[in-house]
C-alpha cells in the first residue's frame, strides 16, 4: 500500500468513528430523555420544601351548601338559614319519601330551570317552603319530583 492509499483509509477511518461517535452520544441522548419523560421529576425546591399532604376534600353538609348557594356565596356556620334547610330536608324527606340528597339536588336543578328557561330569580329557601307547605296539605304522599313540577308551572306563568 502506497502513502496515499494508508492516508485515505486513516482519514476514512476516524471519519467512521467520528460517526459512531456521535451516533453513541445521539442515542444515550434519546434514551436520557426518554427516561425523564417517563419518570416522575421532583423539581429541586421540593428538596428544599417538601409536599403538603393532601387531604381529601370534605364534603360540607347538605343546610350549608343550600345555605350558601342561597345566600350567593360565604355564610358563617351559625348561619339561621343552616337550620331552616337542615329543618326544611328532614321535613320534605319524611313527607315525600324521598332522600334529602334528592331534595337537595332537584331544588337546585328546578332554581337553575326556573332562572334561566322564565328568567326568574327566587331563593331557594323560598323553593323549599313552599314545597314544604304543599307537601304538608292536599299534595300529601306525592314525591318531591311531583311538587317541583309544580313550582316550575307555577313559576313559568
Amino acid at each position: 500500500m502506497d502513502a496515499p492509499d494508508t492516508q485515505k483509509a486513516a482519514k476514512s477511518n476516524s471519519i467512521i468513528a467520528v460517526f459512531i461517535a456521535l451516533f453513541i452520544v445521539i442515542v444515550v441522548g434519546l434514551i436520557v430523555l426518554f427516561v425523564r419523560a417517563v419518570s416522575p421529576q421532583q423539581p429541586q425546591v421540593a428538596a428544599f420544601f417538601p409536599p403538603l399532604p393532601t387531604a381529601a376534600p370534605t364534603a360540607q353538609p347538605l343546610d350549608y351548601v343550600l345555605a350558601t348557594l342561597n345566600a350567593g356565596g360565604y355564610v358563617s356556620k351559625d348561619d339561621i338559614t343552616i337550620l331552616r334547610f337542615h329543618y326544611l330536608l328532614g321535613s320534605l324527606s319524611s313527607k315525600t319519601g324521598d332522600t334529602q340528597k334528592t331534595i337537595a339536588d332537584m331544588t337546585v336543578t328546578t332554581h337553575d330551570l326556573i332562572k334561566h328557561d322564565y328568567g326568574r330569580d327566587i331563593k331557594l329557601l323560598d323553593m323549599m317552603e313552599e314545597a314544604n307547605n304543599v307537601a304538608g296539605t292536599s299534595m300529601a304522599g306525592r314525591t318531591y319530583k311531583e311538587i317541583m313540577a309544580l313550582e316550575v308551572v307555577y313559576y313559568g306563568q
